[in-house]
């Protein structure tokens, strides 16, 4: 408890400096407590125990119009520790002055060099250079000031970029029609027509011929891919097919669209291109087994999206272990190995706009130009002369980049490595603070040093910025808007991730194809969801319409199914309750039946009701239940 009592300022000297006191407790200062009581040096103060006798403070002497302007607060003194006055003894006044402006000024602090890791001050976060040119090892001269750009070199404006989905688009309506304008009837039949090459090659190693072997046809091959995707969205594409056709564990659909084993026998199947001029055609194009659907695709979703003013260029990475001449190893991305794709996505929307496969020395790189330079420049070749700004990171960013974009009206920002035109005094650490930064300009192209760590710098180049600006966390505006604009592919890759439709394969083309089922998926996605916002409808969740999508495909072969016979009661039953169906209802005709009574095709076994009717269509033996009267006029 704090108790209070009253002093005479000799006895306070006595207690503050006398090391023999008995009473050398620590004291809190109150200056706005002060009260004069009988004589005019007597005070007010109040006492209390503090056990931090061994820390040192020091205080410092301050201005007297500072301390006019410091506000009151309470501070812990440990008298002890305090400087003693000279030998003629400090007035009270003076004593309590020091100790007050100790505790308040907010300069003052036990360490009296500046924390590790606190900001700089706005003024002092520019480095700025002694010389106001800088040369660097290739000859280029740098200036440290900023360049006012000539007329010529300004970009042209362009504040409507109309951006989202085209006027195709704008027909769509069911969350299929969004996928049918990717994979349209091009995609299925060339599917279906190497497919059937490849069963017929097959077969003969079956010694009974069964459904599971027969030819495909154009809605199972629909329906497949639907079970894909309905895979990706359950994220059942690591669980073994036998647990998904489980009639505990996995969904009725499966079973609906086909049996496990015809699954399987398809998906081994599975072929892009004709096999029989594959060998000639990958001596030029080691992507020659997937080439044609692969440009199909990449073709749909440029003319499907129009894409903001700021656009991504990254990698992503295609995770497969199998043999493929163009296979990769990449140490920080979580799979390791794969198939590197380059790819360019909207910024706002995460839309893959373009993709280009990483084929290694088969890769067609004019001479003279970096590959970086030539990915980036097939990426955007559509967005030429658009004003629109290009993120890339280090591997693709290079002055010549810069300026081939800028000569056809695009802006570039990008993190860069130290290349010979970078001055060395750019990437020196000494004599510079941590979070300073340093710029460099010549008429099209800005440079900014960021000083991260004490040993670290972090070189960004941009078209876009032409000044040295600092944000108000004290970095550079170059790197605020890096930052922002940085990761449209890396997101769109998680996206792939989340909801993925890969199974396991040692078929690198296979990889391939399950991998544009992904980013058909998320860009039919983001279609759908930019066209219900201009409506003002409410959209569904993306598992939610990948499921409609998945139930779209499936449902005319499951029709189809129902139709035939020696269908399975089970199976007949399941399709019933997926698609919410009825027994379809034929026409019937006793003309041309059977002599003897037979059991009826759609009838149960164990009610083995005989009839001698059969159907007009199939043939079938069928019971009154199951047929209809109709005039001869109407058949």
């Amino acid at each position: 408890m704090f108790s209070k009592k009253t002093i005479t300022a000799e006895e306070m000297q006595t207690i503050l400096f006398d090391d023999d006191s008995d009473n050398c407790d620590d004291i809190v200062i109150e200056c706005e407590n002060l009260e004069v009581i009988n004589e005019p040096d007597n005070l007010i103060i109040e006492e209390i125990y503090d056990s931090d006798e061994h820390e040192e403070f020091t205080p410092e002497v301050i201005d007297e119009q500072e301390v006019e302007t410091l506000p009151l607060q309470k501070k812990r003194v440990s008298p002890k520790k305090l400087n003693r006055p000279p030998s003629s003894g400090p007035t009270t006044s003076s004593i309590f002055a020091s100790t007050n402006v100790a505790a308040q000024s907010p300069n003052i602090s036990r360490r009296s060099n500046k924390k590790r890791g606190e900001a700089l001050q706005p003024d002092k976060c520019l480095h700025s250079f002694k010389k106001e040119w800088l040369r660097s090892r290739d000859g280029h001269r740098w200036s440290t000031q900023p360049q006012v750009p000539t007329q010529s070199a300004q970009l042209d404006t362009h504040p409507d970029y109309n951006e989202g989905p085209t006027n195709e688009v704008q027909t769509a309506v069911p969350p299929q029609d969004f996928l049918d304008l990717f994979f349209g009837d091009f995609f299925y039949s060339e599917i279906l027509l190497h497919t059937n090459s490849q069963i017929k090659e097959l077969a003969p190693e079956f010694k009974t011929k069964k459904a599971t072997i027969e030819p495909a046809t154009l809605n199972e091959i629909k329906a497949l891919i639907g079970l894909l995707i309905m895979s990706g969205a359950r994220q059942d594409n690591h669980v073994t097919t036998e647990e998904m056709w489980n009639q505990y564990f996995g969904a009725p659909l499966y079973r609906a669209a086909m049996s496990e084993r015809r699954f399987c026998f398809l998906i081994r199947c599975l072929r892009f291109d004709n096999k029989d001029t594959r060998d000639e055609r990958k001596k030029t194009d080691w992507f020659a087994a997937i080439r044609t659907i692969w440009t199909h695709i990449i073709d749909r979703c440029k003319q499907n999206y129009n894409p903001g003013e700021n656009i991504t260029v990254d990698e992503q990475l295609l995770a497969f272990r199998g043999r493929c001449p163009f296979r990769m190893y990449i140490a920080n991305k979580p799979a390791k190995y794969g198939m590197k794709l380059f790819m360019a996505c909207d910024v706002n929307s995460k839309y893959m706009l373009n993709a280009i496969p990483y084929l290694g020395s088969n890769t067609n790189t004019p001479a003279g130009i970096l590959q970086g330079e030539y990915i980036t420049t097939e990426l955007v070749k559509p967005y030429f002369h658009t004003d629109r700004t290009i993120t890339t990171d280090n591997w693709f960013t290079s002055y010549s980049l810069a300026i081939a974009l800028r000569e056809k009206k695009l802006k570039l920002i990008g993190t860069l490595r130290k290349k010979p035109y970078v001055p060395s005094e750019m990437l020196e650490t000494k004599d510079r603070l941590v979070s300073s930064s340093a710029f460099i300009f010549d008429e099209k192209v800005t440079i900014v040093s960021y000083k991260v760590k004490s040993t670290k710098i972090v070189l960004l180049l941009s078209t876009l910025h032409q000044d040295a600006s600092i944000s108000e966390n004290t970095k550079p505006e170059i790197i605020m808007f890096y930052n922002k604009t940085k990761g449209a592919v890396d997101t769109f890759d998680q996206m792939c991730a989340m909801y993925s439709c890969s199974r396991r394969t040692r078929r690198w083309p296979l990889r391939i194809f399950y991998g544009l089922i992904n980013a058909v998926t998320i860009n039919a996605f983001i279609l759908y969801s930019n066209l219900r916002l201009e409506q003002g409808l409410k959209k569904l969740e993306r598992r939610v319409f990948m499921q409609e999508v998945a139930l779209s495909l499936v449902k005319p072969w499951a029709q189809e199914r129902l139709m035939r016979e020696r269908m399975p009661r089970q199976v007949t039953s399941i399709i019933k309750d997926v698609f919410n169906m009825n027994t379809p209802v034929i026409p019937a005709t006793t003309e041309g039946g059977h002599k003897t009574k037979k059991r009826c095709a759609l009838c149960p076994r164990k009610t083995d009701r005989k009839t001698k009717s059969v159907c007009l269509i199939c043939h079938r033996p069928i019971c009154n239940d199951h047929t209809f009267s109709s005039c001869l006029e109407c058949q």
